[in-house]
C-alpha cells in the first residue's frame, strides 16, 4: 500500500519520523533552557569567572616573563607597532628620495638643454658677426678713397644771441 505522500512504509520512513520528533523535542527543551533565568544567571557568572581567571592568568604570566627578563605579549605588540611606524616612515622617505631624484634629473636635463641653446645662439651670433664683417670689408673696398680721406668738419656752434638790454648794460647805457 502506498501512503498519501507517495512513499512506501518502511524503516526509512520510521527513522525520519523519529528524527523529526527528536528534533522538535530538543528544540523545545533548548528554548526552555535558554529562556530560564537561572540558566542565564549561571552562564553570566561563568563568563565573569572566566574573564577574571583569564586576567589573573595574563597578569601572572606577565610577571613571570618580566622576572625572567623575557618580552611579554604587550612588549611584542608595542615593538611590532614601532616597527610598523618605522617602516611607514622609511617608505615615505624612500618615496621622497625618488621624487627628489626625478626632480634633480629633470633639472640637470634642463640645465644641459639651456647650455646647448646658449652655445647654439653664440654660434649663430658668431656667424652673423663674420657675415657683417665681410659685408663691411666689401663696403670699404668699393667706396672711393677720396671720400674717406676728406675730413668732414662738424658744424660750428651757433653763437648765443644777445638781447639789446644786455648789450647796453655792458656799454654803460641806462
Amino acid at each position: 500500500m502506498a501512503t498519501p505522500r507517495g512513499k512506501p512504509p518502511g524503516p526509512t520512513r520510521f527513522s525520519e519520523q523519529l528524527y523529526q520528533g527528536w528534533e522538535k523535542a530538543m528544540g523545545a527543551w533548548w528554548d526552555q533552557v535558554l529562556q530560564s533565568p537561572s540558566f542565564l544567571g549561571a552562564m553570566s557568572e561563568n563568563l565573569v569567572s572566566r574573564t577574571q581567571a583569564r586576567a589573573t592568568y595574563e597578569r601572572t604570566m606577565e610577571g613571570a616573563m618580566d622576572r625572567m627578563h623575557l618580552p611579554t605579549r604587550k612588549d611584542i605588540g608595542r615593538v611590532a607597532r614601532v616597527a610598523t611606524l618605522l617602516e611607514e616612515r622609511l617608505l615615505a622617505q624612500e618615496d621622497l628620495l625618488l621624487s627628489m631624484k626625478d626632480q634633480l634629473a629633470a633639472a640637470q636635463r634642463d640645465a644641459v638643454q639651456a647650455r646647448i641653446d646658449t652655445a647654439q645662439a653664440r654660434l649663430e651670433l658668431k656667424d652673423q658677426l663674420i657675415q657683417l664683417r665681410g659685408e663691411l670689408a666689401s663696403l670699404q673696398v668699393t667706396t672711393q678713397p677720396a671720400e674717406l680721406a676728406a675730413p668732414v668738419e662738424p658744424p660750428a656752434p651757433a653763437a648765443p644771441a644777445s638781447s639789446p638790454r644786455k648789450s647796453r648794460a655792458r656799454r654803460g647805457a641806462p
